[in-house]
Parts: C-alpha cells; sequence; structure tokens
C-alpha cells in the first residue's frame, strides 16, 4: 500500500500501489496541490490500458511503481523521459508521507486548494471499506451542512448519587440500550479500575442521557460505566488488578467493609440530560457528537436509540433473513447496526417511492421513515419484508457475489465493499419488477453487468451519486434513474 497524508480530509490514507490507480488519482491526494491543474491533462494524454498495467498491479514499493510508470510512458508515449509535470508527481510522495501541517505544506511551494471533486477519480472515489461496518465508505461534501438553531438546545446538569443510579435501573428507568453496545464490554480490569476510582473518591467522566416524558433515561454515553457500577453493585463481579487498593482485589461488593459500600453507594455523579421536548434533529446532532467513551454512535445506532417500538426488530428480522445476508456475501457486520441501514434505506426509497424524495437531510428522512414503520399495519410489514426478500435473491442471481459493489471491469481483482448507495438503488429497483421481468434479467445477467461496468466508466456524475453526499435529492434521482434506465434497456 502507498501511505500519504491527504490535506483535504485531514488524515493519513493510502491507496493500492498501481500506476493506473496513481495516474487517474487526480484528486484523492493531489488536489490540494499546485501540479493538480496539470493532472487532467497528463491523465488524457496516458490513454490507460488495463492489459497493458496488468503486471504493474502486482507492484509493492514506491521505487518500483516509479520504474514501471516511467516504462510504461516510454512504451506509449515514444518519450525518453517524463514531462516535468509527471516528475513533479512522482517527486510528492517525500511530502505525502509526512504528517506535514497543511500550511507547512504550502510554505514549501505546494499551494493547498479545493478542485472541482466532480473530477474525482472513481478508483479513489470511494472504494475504502469501514472495518467498524463492512460497508464502503461515503465521503460527504464539505460544502453541505445541515446546521440546527443553537437556541433549541436543552441540556442541563443534575448530580446523582451511584445509589439513586442502580436503583433506577433496577426498576427499569433507565434504558441503557445494549443493542448498540452489546460488542463493547470492557475487560474486567478496566471494569475493576473504575470502581477503584470511586473507592479513591477520583471523579469519573460525566454521563450524557435523554429523557423521555416520565423522566425516564436513554444512556447516550456512559453504558459500560453505567454498566459496570451497577454489575458490582449487584455482586456480578470482584475486583481485580487493582493499582492501589490491592487488599480489595478479589472482593464482591458484598465483600467490602461497609465504611467501602458506603463510599461507592454515596459516590456522586455528574449527568447531562438532554431534556424531553429537544427537538431530533438537534438530538441526532448531539448524539452524533458526543465521544467521550471512546466510540463514536453511527446514524444507525442513534435511530435506534430515538425510535423504540416494533421497528427495531424489524429491521433487525429482515437483516438476518438468508437472503440478505448471502446477497451481501455475509461481509457487513451487524454489531454496528450497519446491515439495518442497508435494509432502512430500501424501505425509505421503496415504501416511501424514491420519486418523491426531496429532503437534504438523509438522517433525517430515514428516521422519519422509522416513525412511519411504527406505525404501519403487521400485513403492509409482510408484504414489505416479501418484497425485500424477493429483491435480494434477485440480485444474488444476476451478481452473485459481486452484488451492491462497483465494479469497472469485468476481470477486476480489486474486489470492492457493499455500497449503501447501490444497495438501495439495485434493491428498489429490482423490488419494483415482476418475476417474469426478474427471471429475463438473469436470463440477460451478462449483458446487465457489462452494461453496469459501461455506466461506472463512462458516467462520472452516476460515480459521485454513489460516492458522494449520497443523500443529496439530485444525486438520488441521478442513481435511481440509471439503473432504472438500464434494466429497462435491458428488458
Amino acid at each position: 500500500m502507498f501511505e500519504y497524508y491527504d490535506g483535504y480530509l485531514g488524515r493519513r490514507n493510502s491507496i493500492p500501489v498501481n500506476p493506473d490507480d496513481l495516474i487517474r488519482l487526480r484528486l484523492q491526494g493531489l488536489r490540494w496541490l499546485q501540479v493538480a491543474k496539470q493532472v487532467p491533462r497528463i491523465d488524457g494524454r496516458v490513454g490507460i490500458s488495463h492489459n497493458v498495467l496488468s503486471q504493474a498491479n502486482r507492484v509493492r514499493e514506491s521505487d518500483e511503481w516509479r520504474a514501471a510508470l516511467e516504462d510504461y510512458w516510454r512504451r506509449h508515449h515514444n518519450e525518453a523521459s517524463l514531462p516535468q509535470e509527471m516528475k513533479k508527481v512522482l517527486s510528492y510522495p517525500s511530502i505525502m508521507n509526512s504528517e506535514t501541517p497543511l500550511s507547512e505544506v504550502s510554505n514549501s511551494g505546494a499551494e493547498p486548494q479545493i478542485e472541482n471533486t466532480a473530477n474525482k477519480s472513481k478508483t479513489a472515489a470511494a472504494s475504502k471499506q469501514d472495518p467498524a461496518t463492512g460497508l464502503e465508505v461515503e465521503i460527504e461534501d464539505p460544502t453541505i451542512e445541515r446546521p440546527f438553531n443553537p437556541e433549541k438546545i436543552r441540556v442541563r446538569t443534575t448530580n446523582i448519587t451511584v445509589e439513586l443510579l442502580v436503583s433506577r435501573i433496577k426498576y427499569n428507568e433507565v434504558d441503557l440500550e445494549p443493542d448498540f453496545q452489546r460488542s463493547f464490554v470492557w475487560k474486567a480490569e478496566r471494569q475493576s479500575r473504575l470502581i477503584e476510582s470511586l473507592l479513591l473518591r477520583i471523579p469519573i467522566p460525566v454521563f450524557y442521557v435523554a429523557a423521555d416524558e416520565n423522566e425516564n433515561w436513554l444512556v447516550v454515553d456512559g453504558v459500560q460505566r453505567m454498566f459496570t457500577i451497577f454489575n458490582y453493585v449487584t455482586d456480578q463481579f470482584p475486583l481485580n488488578h487493582l493499582e492501589y487498593l490491592e487488599k480489595y482485589n478479589k472482593k464482591k461488593y458484598c465483600d467490602l467493609p461497609r465504611q467501602m459500600q458506603r463510599r461507592i453507594g454515596e459516590s456522586e455523579l455528574v449527568v447531562n440530560v438532554i431534556d424531553h421536548g429537544t427537538p431530533e434533529d438537534v438530538m441526532f446532532n448531539i448524539f452524533h457528537r458526543i465521544n467521550t467513551g471512546g466510540m463514536t454512535l453511527n446514524g444507525q445506532e442513534i435511530r435506534n436509540a430515538l425510535h423504540p417500538g416494533l421497528v427495531r426488530d424489524y429491521l433487525k428480522q429482515l437483516a438476518d433473513t438468508e437472503a440478505f445476508r448471502k446477497a451481501t456475501d455475509y461481509s457487513i457486520r451487524r454489531d454496528r447496526m450497519a446491515d439495518r441501514e442497508c435494509v432502512l434505506r430500501f424501505i425509505a426509497f421503496y415504501a416511501n417511492a424514491w420519486e418523491k424524495y426531496n429532503d437534504n437531510d438523509l438522517n433525517g428522512y430515514l428516521s422519519r421513515v422509522m416513525n412511519k414503520i411504527n406505525n404501519t399495519a403487521p400485513e403492509d410489514l409482510e408484504l414489505l419484508a416479501e418484497d425485500f426478500e424477493k429483491a435480494m435473491e434477485a440480485a444474488y442471481r444476476i451478481f452473485g457475489r459481486e452484488s451492491f459493489r462497483k465494479r469497472y471491469d469485468l476481470d477486476d481483482s480489486h474486489r470492492r465493499p457493499v455500497s449503501k448507495a447501490l444497495f438501495d438503488a439495485w434493491s428498489v429497483e429490482l423490488a419494483r419488477r415482476s418475476s417474469d421481468e426478474i427471471n429475463r434479467l438473469v436470463e440477460k445477467r451478462e449483458d446487465v453487468i457489462n452494461r453496469f461496468i459501461a455506466l461506472m466508466n463512462d458516467d462520472s456524475e452516476f460515480d459521485r451519486a454513489i460516492s458522494y453526499s449520497t443523500g443529496d435529492p439530485h444525486r438520488v434521482k441521478k442513481r435511481f434513474e440509471a439503473i432504472s434506465l438500464l434494466v429497462t434497456e435491458v428488458l
């Protein structure tokens, strides 16, 4: 892998060391450098050939790819050496391999700038896999903002004792919502150290909760700390690996001297309460920003927390179907609810026709769809589930293990992760088709695949619509219309 510092995204990045990818890269690593102005012209001269570069795909070291690129250029452009602009490109890894601040790079002569993102390379556009979900990473345009009125933020701070917290949990007045935290259980040593902090009267981080109309709490941040405190006070584990109070190792709460029990029970905890009545868009933003526990909740986890009811089980039920898991090649992680978000996106654009979508806030739109599911008749939900499974089975019959993934070549050796945008576009289109139409698409699957690859290569607007800010109404319309047209032409 070739690593570099992406000044536009403000983080380190990496790409396969492949001359084809590097030449077409244009913006991903070079957009903030002065020579980026010249790259589109260079790219046009290269005339990439996958056959010519098949050997170069195995290159792994930077010196080797430079040599391969120089050889490629000489053989295909009859020039003894690279043009000056390309030599500059080859010299950039020494800059990009360091985490040089953008201001310092600018002072070194490489002027930072943001180019028209419509020219992004399709290979570099959004083919990274999010390790937390198994899905392809989608990039939001920095120009798109979803502001809210800060005066609507209603957060108050209160102090409660450990005894009161434990009482609340026992009476089910605190929703710890383990569904989205289940895989983030602290190890025994970390749990013991938290209890030791209470015994030493060391303040622990604040908690964030959202209150409902009955003053019950949904824990936004601090689930593991609450679990740990509750589990220890209810004698569910002994202390171990204590740093200072070693004499209490192997002791449960009931084994502690009364003085130490009282010290824990009377310890005060600081809780920031998001009051009931706070608008959902504000709640969503607050949830998204809070990260004191080391794990930022993703959009679906937040929606799941904000919308109790049958919708939680319904989305999980569809995500657990063999048809969905097989169509996505069992590659989408379930512990962070990425699978349920895919299901929700299908419902959002199928039950609510995508043609009517005109919302710049996809998160808000998906939240409203979850509310709607909670108020949908059971028989309608059953029909919706049948259509969903039909679409999943059809996708697998047509694309096999490559369902819902970007493809730029039949012989493409780089298998990309599942794209949420391709998932919603293809699944909705297939769900709308009759059984006879699906059978014809299966019979003509080679034509479908070839047309899809051509669409990916020839229509940069479509490529962008499935890679960047995919909730933008124009991009939603673009990808759905393109897939629908492709299917219609095949039929």
